[in-house]
């Protein structure tokens, strides 16, 4: 520990709980360090107020995304201009994978906390604090005149339950009126998929890249949170929940046992991570019981060319069987899809969008789609980059795509299908669909012939917007090849139609649930 207590400012998104600030915060305070995690979605000006009013030693920024870097590098310019003296650093993925670009982008920071951040900050602000010379710090970069130095890596820590339970504030996010909030069983994934700079982060340290909590540590932090906080609602951000393998299924079954032990089976809920290949009816079915509601499925392609292209070592048959197997067993599911990507043509784009079509048929969960971007530290970046075709800047990365006509598609895809995306109506839907699978577990005494009409409704809803966005992808593909003459998609009209079905979707959703509204918020029974 340093001879005096240091004051640590950590700001970075606030989104729901911050799990990276959270564990480097607890750190530190274990250390006997005072720290405040603040929000940056805020006004420059209101953080800037705040950091004042904390007067921090040393400030760590957190930027997990490239194109983040402009707003970051003008905060960190103001709070430099406003703090002179104050350390700056910041931590996360892009900073850990290209320093020196980082450091020439924003020459105002003093260093860059590299890959897993809880020691080398710990470390880092002992020495600030202490009047050492911090530039020894192992696991961090810094400059050193026009040079940028990187200090030796920091091994990662070996068992994640060393850490305390992350730092969090109140969690502000629920569904249907049950507190949810975030935390992970695990770091790390053992797969290596092209478009993903997951592994690359974990695998740059010395160590084990892949790292299990022990499963009654990860349900004695839920009993905590449930009891304490009243949490009824886990979010696992595990980049793959632990399922893989012998390893992953004795994970599970010791998951479960704890669960019973503590009295959180079937009394709380939980959402997952996972690819399609880790989906099993009867691991599933143990899950589901013990309060699996929502499954992320990193799905990205419908095609063999393109599950090949991303490395997923997966097949489009395994992709139907895992959606069939969460379908029969009652789990709502969403996922991730790039509909654009460097091998993208216009006949592979017809055969994602009878993938997505076939998906998404029985209008349980709504079409949703987007481009790959080609990441810092991906193999498919440093392909695209030995190819000659990446493009844009280190900010907003980009790459040239293989026609004309795909780049006339892509041109207008943005502006006329974002309505849909992003958060728009196809995530309405999603979320709504996501709130039945919620309601059906809560044991409310309602009709349950009204939930089912209410379902059915909203079903039908999602298949006729998922149907009108793909016909508008299909216009779109259509124009570019030029089998049409004057353009049938015109954006006026697509917003007014989206508009209008999300007035419907959200006329159905709060008359029903205003109609139960006392039932619903009544509180979840136990199991």
């Amino acid at each position: 520990m340093s001879q005096r207590r240091a004051r640590v400012a950590l700001v970075g998104p606030g989104d729901q709980n911050n799990l990276g600030l959270g564990y480097l915060a607890a750190v530190l305070g274990r250390a006997g360090h005072a720290v405040d995690v603040i929000d940056s979605n805020r006004d420059d000006r209101e953080v800037i107020g705040e950091l004042r009013e904390i007067r921090p030693d040393l400030i760590g920024f957190s930027l997990i995304f490239q194109f983040h870097m402009s707003r970051l590098g003008a905060m960190v310019g103001r709070v430099r201009d406003a703090m002179p003296r104050v350390h700056l650093t910041v931590g996360g993925h892009f900073p850990s994978l290209r320093p020196q670009e980082l450091l020439e982008h924003i020459p105002q920071l003093d260093s860059i906390v590299r890959f897993e951040g809880e020691l080398t900050l710990l470390d880092l602000t002992d020495r600030v604090v202490a009047g050492q010379d911090w530039t020894t710090t192992p696991g961090i970069a810094y400059r050193s005149g026009r040079e940028v130095v990187l200090a030796p890596l920091r091994e990662l820590i070996p068992d994640l339950d060393s850490i305390p339970y992350p730092v969090r504030k109140r969690s502000t996010y629920s569904i249907l009126g049950r507190s949810a909030d975030t935390l992970i069983g695990s770091r790390g994934c053992a797969r290596r998929c092209s478009f993903c700079s997951i592994h690359t982060f974990y695998r740059s340290s010395p160590g084990l890249a892949v790292r299990f909590r022990e499963p009654r540590a990860v349900v004695e932090e839920m009993r905590h949170l449930h009891v304490d906080s009243g949490v009824e609602v886990f979010l696992f951000q595990d980049d793959n929940f632990p399922l893989s393998g012998r390893r992953g299924r004795s994970w599970v079954d010791q998951f479960l046992t704890s669960m019973r032990k503590a009295g959180l089976y079937g009394r709380v809920l939980f959402k997952i991570n996972c690819r399609v290949d880790d989906v099993e009816d009867s691991l599933f079915e143990s899950l589901r019981d013990a309060g699996l509601f929502l499954v992320y499925l990193g799905i990205e392609s419908g095609t063999p060319a393109g599950l090949k292209l991303f490395h997923k070592q997966v097949t489009v048959d395994q992709v139907h069987r895992a959606a069939a197997t969460l379908r029969a067993l009652d789990l709502a599911f969403n996922y991730g899809y790039m509909l654009v990507h460097p091998a993208t043509t216009l006949d592979s784009l017809r055969q994602d969008l009878r993938f997505l079509a076939e998906l998404t048929a029985p209008g349980d969960v709504a079409v949703s789609f987007c481009r790959m971007i080609p990441y810092a530290g991906t193999p498919i970046r440093e392909q695209l980059e030995t190819q000659g075709r990446l493009t844009g800047d280190i900010e907003n990365p980009s790459y040239a795509l293989l026609s004309p006509q795909v780049e006339r598609f892509h041109a207008r895809l943005h502006s006329l299908a974002g309505p849909w995306l992003s958060d728009g109506l196809s995530q309405e839907l999603n979320y709504a669909h996501t709130e039945v699978r919620v309601l059906r577990r809560l044991h409310l005494p309602i009709p349950e012939e009204e939930v089912d009409a209410y379902h059915d409704r909203l079903k039908e809803l999602t298949r006729e917007s998922n149907g009108s966005l793909l016909r508008t992808v299909t216009e779109l593909i259509d124009e570019a090849e030029g089998a049409v003459g004057d353009s049938r998609v015109h954006q006026v009209s697509i917003r007014s139609a989206v508009s209008g079905m999300q007035s419907q979707v959200q006329a159905h959703r709060e008359g029903f649930i205003s109609q139960y509204a006392d039932v619903i918020l009544g509180g979840m029974e136990g199991g």
